[in-house]
């Protein structure tokens, strides 16, 4: 193994979104277009697999539901019947974390921040993916950046709202991957107009 294989990878915003449509393409599938829905239960980084072109995968069904009726009319009775950990998605921090006292959680630790506070739950990472983007836009036009950063700001908003509203303690109060997929691919196509191969 050279020292190229053991550098840690780093997803570029673009990859990351991709990613994320993808895998909430094969929930939506899971939940709406199966004979019966299955509710996954254990979605987390280590479960997401990439193939060679970086198209997101779920895998490990072991803590899989499978409901006998159709998961729209199971709201309330939902999260009593489901196994895995109720309104905690990884990465970030974990639910033993000195910070996860009382009421914040990570549902929390994203929610109270939006929108005024937004840099405080991005990943350091993707900071410097928006000023690399930023730095290398073809435009010599300061107010053609500004409407780019803008609209990516409230791209990136409605991202985290979206996980925000998925990661509800009240399974009624969740959307439903239909809509959640709907969202993903609208501000895909806002920031990516034609999708990026990963």
């Amino acid at each position: 193994m050279n020292e190229a294989d053991k550098a840690p990878k780093e997803l570029k915003f673009s990859q990351r979104l991709n990613i994320t449509v993808d895998v909430a393409c094969a929930l939506q599938y899971l939940h709406h277009h199966c004979e019966t829905s299955i509710v996954h239960c254990d979605l987390k980084l280590s479960n997401i697999l990439l193939d060679d072109e970086m198209i997101g995968h779920v895998g490990d069904f072991g803590l899989t539901n499978i409901m006998s009726t159709d998961l729209q009319s199971y709201s309330t009775s939902l999260s009593s019947s489901l196994k895995g950990t109720i309104g905690y998605v990884a990465p970030g921090k974990r639910p033993t974390d000195e910070m996860c006292k009382e009421d914040l959680n990570l549902h929390n630790y994203v929610k109270l921040p939006l929108p005024e506070r937004l840099a405080e739950v991005i990943d350091p990472i993707l900071h410097q993916d928006i000023a690399r983007g930023g730095e290398t836009a073809t435009s010599n036009s300061s107010n053609k950046n500004n409407q780019r950063d803008e609209r990516f700001l409230q791209c990136l908003i409605s991202i985290f709202s979206i996980g925000v509203t998925c990661s509800a303690k009240s399974p009624s109060k969740q959307m439903n991957m239909t809509n959640v997929t709907s969202e993903l691919v609208s501000i895909r196509v806002k920031l990516l107009p034609t999708r990026l191969l990963h």
